[in-house]
């Protein structure tokens, strides 16, 4: 799962039961991410629009792009997070997705929620 989910969940057992574990844990847990963040710098700028995004991924559960078709301004790693910029994207929005796989050719990129 995301760590923004895992961040809320924990966040919720606290304010709901008064669990203070969840919230030591929730502690430890923002202390990796900085010490290790689980999404890249990395920006990729899709030639798609959001609702075109949106669409493959509820219809395939992941999205499989060519590496010609997307830019990106720093080097992207596999098993990270990464802001994707569609064409027609809001300013100050982006989507979040995780890099499954990637090499030479494609780049399949994955919806966050669920994933570990």
């Amino acid at each position: 799962m995301a760590i923004h989910l895992r961040a809320a969940n924990l966040i919720q057992q606290y304010m709901v039961n008064r669990d203070t574990e969840a919230l030591e844990e929730l502690t430890s847990l923002l202390q990796d991410e900085i010490k290790d963040p689980s999404i890249q710098v990395a920006i990729l700028t899709l030639k798609m629009s959001q609702e075109d995004v949106e669409r493959v991924l509820m219809e395939e559960d992941y999205l499989k792009l060519p590496v010609v078709a997307v830019d990106a301004d720093v080097p992207v790693h596999e098993d990270k997070l990464i802001r994707i910029m569609c064409k027609d994207q809001q300013e100050g929005s982006c989507m979040i997705l995780k890099v499954g796989h990637l090499d030479d050719n494609y780049i399949k990129l994955f919806p966050i929620g669920g994933f570990e």
